[in-house]
């Protein structure tokens, strides 16, 4: 299969070629000896990444029963539903990609969960003078939220917590900043969202 990517992540977001994200995702399954198990191969490449390049790889998925699930390797994924509507998970994605979170349902159109995540974003911002920097957002957060799914279609969320370690700055990479580099005081936040699924 071949998951496509397209996208303007910008500060003026479609101003011209130069801000356009066009990326994929190619991978490949293989059944694996045991029964329900399996081997994923995969390709990526998304140019307002922390990789300038495309990147290789490999995971066993292991499936032993309904309430568990693995995906051993790059990228490593597990998720376990521990009792009756509860349910844990953690993902890790090169190179600071980090989730483990804990979900309550105590109903099926609500959730309630907390947990750890360290996210970064990249954008391509308009008029950089050099084509291939990158406008880099790095934090880490602790926090939990509510989400609601009314219909099959589309949900709210809405979270709070703490988020630290934040760093913003311009660069190939974030390992390589050239210059403007920003770090922010730690603080609290609170978010809120809509989505809809189609």
């Amino acid at each position: 299969g071949v998951l496509p990517r397209f996208g303007s992540p910008s500060d003026k977001p479609f101003d011209s070629v130069r801000e356009l994200n066009v990326g994929a995702l190619a991978f490949a399954r293989l059944p694996a000896a045991r029964d329900g198990d399996f081997w994923t191969l995969s390709v990526s490449y998304f140019p307002a990444s922390q990789f300038a390049f495309p990147v290789p790889g490999a995971a066993y998925n292991w499936n032993p029963s309904d309430r568990f699930r693995a995906s051993l390797g790059v990228p490593f994924e597990l998720w376990w539903r521990f009792a009756p509507r509860w349910e844990a998970e953690a993902k890790y994605t090169p190179i600071t990609q980090v989730l483990g979170r804990v979900t309550h349902r105590p109903t099926d159109h609500w959730r309630l969960y907390g947990g750890f995540e360290w996210a970064n974003d990249g954008y391509f911002l308009s008029g950089r003078p050099v084509a291939h920097d990158l406008f880099f957002a790095f934090e880490k957060r602790v926090g939990g939220g509510v989400r609601w799914d009314p219909a099959g279609h589309v949900s709210f969320d809405l979270s709070a917590g703490w988020a630290f370690d934040r760093s913003y700055g311009v660069g190939r990479t974030p390992r390589n900043y050239r210059y403007d580099r920003v770090d922010v005081a730690p603080s609290g936040y609170v978010s809120g969202g809509v989505m809809w699924f189609f």
